[in-house]
């Protein structure tokens, strides 16, 4: 089975683990993520920062993770 979309719910310490690691592997096209944090005003901007320099989509909902993997 190959997986060219990948969706991660949850975007701390083991999600940036495992978004990391998945990202690169052959045949994977696109990681995403949603968190939580994402959504609220004090550690959004830091952690979708994150997200966006680690080549990772934040997306804004359940539903949005749920399309885009």
């Amino acid at each position: 089975m190959q997986f060219e979309h990948l969706g991660l719910i949850g975007y701390g310490e083991v999600g940036k683990t495992f978004s990391a690691g998945l990202k690169g592997k052959p045949g994977v096209q696109s990681t995403h993520a949603w968190d939580l944090k994402f959504a609220d005003a004090k550690p959004q901007a830091a952690e979708k920062a994150h997200a966006a320099q680690a080549g990772i989509t934040a997306e804004a909902s359940m539903q949005a993770l749920c399309a885009a993997s």
